[in-house]
């Protein structure tokens, strides 16, 4: 089945941006694991036959099919301030390509649906982006998420304290450093 996204609801603003992220999310469950978010710049991003340009910072997530790849911190001045390896959920719980916002952080933070049996948080460093769950947080890039966005253990604090209410979040398949400024931090 194929949808298209209506963006008659996006509204965006130097604050922040508001889109209805079940649109995104079901269309990519639906269809394939292809992303419908394509870089044309460092900050305008295609979304299926529309351009969306964003007001700096946000973050980038830039995922490929076999569930590694980079994430990256974008300054007020769209420099990549650091970046970080990351891994995405399996393919039967894949991770949602498309556009969202952080919806609240937590430092400290246990799953709901999938507790650690040790009893230790297993979700460290949180950056919520969808009602149901999805996150950018601490974990292993070794291993397959449940749909989240593990962050490496080293740079995992530093997105948490970049990220800010709201902020735009991008999750695609593309490439983003090729499109940016001189990168500041490294892995």
């Amino acid at each position: 089945m194929n949808k298209k996204l209506s963006l008659s609801n996006l509204i965006v603003t130097t604050a922040c941006f508001l889109l209805p992220q079940t649109i995104i999310a079901e269309s990519i469950q639906e269809e394939t694991l292809s992303s419908p978010v394509k870089i044309i710049s460092s900050n305008i991003f295609q979304v299926y036959d529309q351009n969306v340009s964003f007001h700096y910072p946000f973050i980038v997530v830039s995922l490929k099919k076999n569930g590694l790849g980079y994430a990256y911190t974008v300054n007020d001045n769209g420099v990549i301030t650091n970046r970080a390896i990351i891994s995405g959920g399996s393919p039967k719980t894949p991770t949602p390509y498309g556009l969202f916002n952080v919806r609240y952080r937590k430092e400290f933070y246990m799953s709901k649906t999938y507790p650690s049996a040790s009893g230790k948080n297993n979700m460290d460093d949180m950056i919520n982006i969808t009602p149901d769950g999805v996150a950018l947080h601490k974990g292993s890039n070794k291993f397959y998420s449940h749909g989240c966005v593990h962050v490496s253990e080293k740079k995992s604090n530093i997105f948490f304290h970049f990220a800010r209410r709201y902020m735009p979040v991008i999750i695609t398949s593309d490439f983003y450093q090729k499109f940016n400024k001189t990168m500041d931090g490294k892995d």
